[in-house]
């Protein structure tokens, strides 16, 4: 009985398999709120990775918008004027 109950108000044997057990689980938790607070996790600002093939469209055509998209943000910021603007967009029709 004495492994069980020391008499001082302890659990003996068993308090100390359940301190252990507790002690990994507290661990492991840590462990995996350390990796994804660094960065191992999606975040939901990010969205959806992109996806090529029938839903997503191929990867030229998403070349081509993205290309339309740095294009108009040039025009935007006035590095560019309205002639060159018409003429790349009209380029870029054309691939």
């Amino acid at each position: 009985m004495m492994g069980y109950w020391n008499g001082m108000g302890g659990w003996g044997m068993g308090g100390m398999v359940l301190f252990g057990v507790l002690l990994l689980a507290g661990l492991v938790v840590l462990i995996v709120v350390l990796v994804r607070a660094l960065g191992g996790g999606v975040r939901p600002d990010q969205g959806p990775p992109p996806t090529f093939g029938p839903a997503g469209g191929s990867a030229p055509e998403v070349g081509v918008v993205r290309a339309r998209q740095i294009l108009a943000e040039r025009y935007a910021r006035g590095e560019i004027d309205t002639e060159e603007y018409q003429a790349r967009l009209r380029a870029l029709g054309e691939s």
